[in-house]
């Protein structure tokens, strides 16, 4: 059950990830640009900015959600996801795991991608 979650997860980004967020305006603050985590381990999660974090979660969340231009409830769940991806990433033996994975798992346990 739980490596069915897993691919389930990852599918759910992988098939979601050509869609794009479709926002009509970009905030004034671009705290959603420049994330380079997307490929990362978790080790490598642990040593970012926030601020790079949180851009690489505000494009996890934007692949499965239309937020309609809608930047504040976007940060809101960008910032869920960092916070979720930030506890698992606490965990030693979990260091080579993949952001993009933890970030599918968190996704789902928040009910982000209604």
């Amino acid at each position: 059950m739980k490596r069915a979650i897993y691919f389930l997860s990852l599918s759910i980004l992988t098939l979601t990830a050509s869609c794009g967020g479709g926002q009509s305006e970009t905030p004034k603050d671009e705290w959603h640009v420049g994330g380079t985590l997307h490929g990362s381990t978790l080790q490598i999660w642990n040593s970012s900015t926030e601020k790079n974090k949180l851009a690489t979660c505000a494009d996890f969340v934007a692949n499965v959600k239309d937020y309609e231009g809608d930047f504040t409830q976007m940060k809101a769940d960008a910032t869920e996801v960092m916070n979720c991806i930030d506890e698992s990433a606490k965990e030693p033996e979990l260091a080579s795991q993949k952001s993009t994975e933890v970030a599918a798992s968190c996704v789902l346990l928040l009910g982000i991608a209604k």
